[in-house]
């Protein structure tokens, strides 16, 4: 069943990509969450791939595995993406993708009360 609904999530994820498209590969990024799953867009030119990612309530801190060493980059948020992630809640990376030049990450929201 969690596969089947993952699936599913890819499959709209990526329609939303195809239709509205994420701009160029030096262009924004797209958060979006459904039910405990969030979904975050950022542009990643290269092979690399994410390590680790972090919400708070101003920034995107993703850790980028480029190989050799981790790349931290600190994405500013705007307020139009909260509450995407409340102040109980932690996420933890689900799966990732790439299309094109910019990576696609899901992320697992969680209540740490109950984890």
């Amino acid at each position: 069943m969690l596969k089947i609904k993952g699936l599913i999530l890819l499959t709209i994820n990526l329609a939303v990509v195809g239709f509205i498209g994420c701009g160029d590969s030096t262009g924004g990024y797209g958060i979006y969450r459904s039910n405990e799953i969030v979904t975050v867009f950022i542009p990643l030119p290269d092979t690399s791939e994410i390590a680790e990612v972090k919400i708070d309530d101003k920034a995107l801190h993703v850790d980028i595995d480029a190989g050799e060493k981790i790349v931290p980059r600190v994405i500013q948020l705007r307020g139009r993406f909260f509450p995407v992630v409340e102040p109980h809640e932690t996420v933890e990376i689900h799966g990732q993708h790439r299309i094109n030049d910019h990576a696609v990450i899901h992320l697992r929201a969680f209540d740490t009360k109950y984890k």
